[in-house]
């Protein structure tokens, strides 16, 4: 690990697409490499290397991973993750860079945890969580599993998952603290942007939105548009509009007085065929076998 001059190196503001009602968002990567800018985001970031090596940047600080790290970036944090300079560069490495990341709000989860006395290091690890904290588990495979379990979870169960993570990490003596101060960043007018982007979309999802509506909305021609979300989401529009309707017909259909058609329409549907493809798409599972999920946990 060694200190970096940045001096050249200007960070852009990233937006987590993460849906209103959601206090978790986890995602599977697999790709030839990590992605590249220098970047940050107000949400903490957990990432679990599944495969890969390379180095992470973070504020003044350079440190290498590799398979089975595990890393957690406070808010704000200025990072990247590098993969190594051969990644991506042969057919056999389309698949070099593998993680599982979870993003969530610190604030939430701080609340959530105050007034229990039981959970002090947990606390103490998310407000250290300010300057990154590398980890090495170690042979045993329970942190792996735990964050395993963040991804394939939905609702609550997502959370309990996180914090059984959490306990885990606080009993790890593998912690590596990976900065001494954060950088100073800018609140830049391109995340206002994004903030109006994003609350046009969560008001306007089940009506008809199409991407001149969502580009107007800040004075941008479509194909600019289409260039600036992709680079702040790692999305395009349409792929975040499906899945904040699909987030949507989830949550109807944890009531018991919405039918999968009523969900179809409510969340922005006109083709109920569409919906089924979109639904199966997002969640792996279609509507009709999501509800009997839901109802046999119940």
């Amino acid at each position: 690990m060694h200190k970096l001059n940045y001096v050249s190196m200007d960070p852009i503001c990233f937006t987590v697409p993460r849906q209103g009602e959601q206090s978790i968002k986890a995602e599977y990567w697999e790709l030839p490499c990590f992605y590249r800018p220098y970047h940050y985001h107000k949400e903490c970031q957990l990432t679990y290397i599944v495969k890969s090596s390379g180095e992470l940047f973070v504020s003044d600080t350079c440190v290498d991973f590799k398979q089975g790290d595990l890393f957690l970036i406070g808010e704000n944090l200025p990072h990247v993750f590098r993969s190594d300079a051969n990644a991506g560069n042969n057919s056999e490495s389309l698949t070099h860079a593998r993680a599982i990341t979870i993003f969530f709000d610190k604030e939430q989860f701080i609340k959530l945890l105050d007034l229990l006395p039981e959970a002090y290091q947990i606390l103490s690890l998310l407000s250290n969580s300010n300057y990154g904290i590398k980890l090495s588990p170690k042979q045993d495979s329970s942190i792996e599993r735990s964050i395993t379990n963040i991804l394939e979870s939905t609702g609550f169960e997502q959370v309990i998952s996180l914090m059984n993570t959490f306990s885990l990490m606080v009993e790890d003596d593998s912690a590596l603290y990976l900065s001494t101060r954060q950088l100073p960043v800018r609140d830049p007018l391109d995340s206002k942007k994004m903030k109006v982007i994003v609350d046009f979309i969560q008001n306007n999802y089940n009506h008809q939105i199409s991407l001149e509506d969502v580009a107007g909305q800040i004075s941008m021609t479509s194909s600019a548009f289409c260039r600036f979300f992709k680079k702040k989401t790692q999305k395009t529009f349409s792929d975040y509009l499906i899945e904040t309707r699909i987030a949507r017909a989830c949550k109807l259909l944890t009531q018991e007085d919405y039918t999968v058609s009523e969900t179809c329409y409510e969340s922005g549907y006109n083709s109920t065929s569409n919906f089924h493809r979109h639904f199966k798409r997002v969640t792996g599972l279609s509507p009709n076998e999501y509800k009997k999920r839901l109802l046999f946990q119940v």
